[in-house]
């Protein structure tokens, strides 16, 4: 059935383009072979994140001295920050208001079709801590080594440095490097939520994508860190307004009811559209830069489920490019308040997506009959956009198009601009 709260999803809208007209779901070639790994507290099984859907993870944080690590990644019975970040990456979603095949207690997330690898690093509420840098470092490595295309981490320390943390530098290097078989794994950080004027440490790395948190006004919220760091921001939330809807642990588990605040205040938990009945299934207070970290998470994962050969470093080039600037001075390649702007998952399978002006993944006489029949005969547009068909990245579409393609498919085979920056905007 049609999701209950889309209309709750403006973080995940701003970024997917227009819900119902032309969306990123809308691309060609979208696989589900893509894993995003969740570095948090632990994720369980969820109507709208299924057990085909979540791989076998590992705790590295189980609080008992007897066994550091353990199989068993599922979150303690108060926790949900791993499950509020999985459902911004992964929540099982329909955008179809016909669809009533599927199951859906309804919200959206940036990629319905993806699977989480559950990295456990916090301890549950009632244990104690038995994480360390040398463990925290081996979870990190963990995930690359073990299937993650992408790892997001909604956490990081409150300075830009922390001393004795060598290994988990490393690790994080050597995923971004040699993850994927030596393609690199993204490594997302959130930025941090202490209203510095600098980034968190691991996100303050530059084999780290640091994510700021933005209000649905694009101005960056007043506790997000920014500074020389930061690479990008994204919608997030601030508990109690503008809050992110998103997944809690089912029924009585997890943050909702059971989270009253840093501060001890109570929370009102109404996570419904209908008054006065709280969906315990939903977090509708989750926000922070541990929100928005997910949300290019997700992205990534997009661009490697429509092509799987790029590289992180490549992947990074292209989140930052595509991204949307928010100050006024456009020339101005990134900012210090907000990196390269607002990520925009859109732009981001746009940019690599040129020539498929057919929009069916493969290259072909037919997406050059699509370019001609665009210009000069039926003036149908390729969808999801009409960049599509913008073979030469020149921002418009033109009989330089027709030519490129010409030459790319019967004389020069001469490859297309990729990936491509250039919007017409």
């Amino acid at each position: 059935m049609y999701d209950y709260y889309h209309s709750k999803q403006d973080h995940i809208l701003r970024v997917v383009g227009t819900l119902g007209e032309a969306s990123v779901w809308d691309f060609a070639g979208l696989s589900d072979t893509v894993v995003v790994a969740v570095i948090d507290d632990g994720i369980t099984e969820h109507w709208d994140l299924p057990l085909d859907r979540i791989l076998p993870g590992r705790d590295f944080n189980t609080g008992d001295t007897s066994h550091l690590t353990d199989d068993d990644p599922s979150p303690g019975y108060e926790e949900g920050h791993g499950m509020g970040c999985a459902g911004i990456v992964a929540a099982s979603h329909s955008t179809d208001p016909n669809d009533s095949t599927d199951f859906h207690t309804g919200v959206m997330s940036m990629n319905p079709a993806v699977k989480v690898l559950p990295v456990k690093i916090f301890a549950d509420t009632d244990t104690s801590s038995t994480l360390t840098y040398s463990l925290l470092a081996d979870a990190i490595s963990w995930a690359y080594l073990n299937g993650a295309d992408v790892l997001s981490n909604s956490w990081g320390w409150e300075d830009s440095t922390v001393y004795g943390t060598e290994e988990i530098t490393a690790a994080i290097y050597n995923a971004f490097m040699y993850g994927r078989g030596g393609m690199g794994c993204p490594v997302v950080f959130s930025s941090g939520n202490w209203s510095h004027p600098w980034v968190s440490y691991p996100a303050s790395l530059s084999y780290s994508l640091a994510v700021g948190a933005l209000t649905l006004a694009d101005t960056a919220f007043d506790y997000s860190q920014y500074g020389e760091h930061l690479d990008l921001m994204a919608p997030s939330g601030k508990h109690l307004t503008d809050d992110v809807w998103t997944l809690d642990q089912r029924f009585a588990a997890g943050e909702n009811p059971n989270y009253i605040g840093s501060h001890k205040d109570p929370i009102i938990w109404d996570c419904t559209l209908l008054e006065g009945i709280n969906d315990d299934n939903i977090n509708c207070h989750f926000g922070g830069t541990s929100a928005a970290c997910p949300v290019v998470s997700g992205a990534a994962s997009l661009l490697l489920a429509r092509d799987s050969t790029l590289s992180s470093q490549v992947i990074y080039e292209i989140l930052k490019h595509t991204a949307v600037r928010l100050w006024e001075d456009t020339t101005m390649e990134r900012d210090f308040n907000y990196g390269y702007g607002r990520v925009d998952a859109f732009r981001a399978l746009l940019s690599i997506s040129r020539g498929d002006a057919d929009n069916n993944d493969v290259i072909d006489v037919g997406d050059l009959t699509t370019i001609i029949d665009y210009l000069f005969n039926t003036f149908e547009p390729p969808f999801p956009d009409p960049l599509l068909a913008d073979c030469d990245c020149s921002g418009s579409v033109d009989v330089g198009d027709v030519s490129a393609m010409i030459d790319h498919l019967f004389i020069l085979f001469a490859d297309f601009p990729y990936p491509c920056f250039e919007f017409g905007n």
